[in-house]
């Protein structure tokens, strides 16, 4: 992600938290991890890279984030991450986000293992699903 293209510069009032989803066993969903103004970068820049078409009505946008970037974002996240996972300790997340885009009648709920997306409300910026880890 370009320095200059978006940026985590303007961080939410509320501190990071999270709540579980019942319905799907392991995933929780991280509420105040960026600002409005932070999503509407990451979208904006989400459309710059470009969507591509998984299937019909979900799309996908993937690109790589600088240390910078990874590093507040990680921060912001370490009070609701466990502080191991899978047996090891959690020393960071991955570089490449993905930024999903669902149009009306598309696929519902959330991805497969280990995927991110951004929901339509500001506040609820990301889920993460591991099958094989309850978080």
């Amino acid at each position: 992600c370009d320095a200059q293209a978006a940026t985590l510069d303007q961080p939410p009032f509320l501190p990071a938290s999270f709540a579980a989803i019942p319905e799907i066993p392991g995933t929780r969903i991280l509420r105040d991890v960026c600002s409005a103004a932070e999503c509407a970068q990451l979208i904006l820049f989400a459309e710059v890279v470009g969507f591509t078409e998984e299937s019909s009505g979900l799309w996908t946008s993937v690109f790589d984030v600088d240390r910078q970037m990874h590093d507040i974002f990680l921060e912001r996240l370490r009070q609701v991450l466990p502080s191991d996972c899978l047996g090891g300790a959690l020393i960071g997340l991955s570089p490449d986000w993905i930024v999903e885009r669902r149009e009306p009648g598309g696929p519902a709920g959330v991805p497969g293992p280990w995927r991110a997306h951004s929901v339509d409300k500001a506040r609820d910026t990301i889920h993460r699903h591991n099958e094989s880890d309850s978080l």
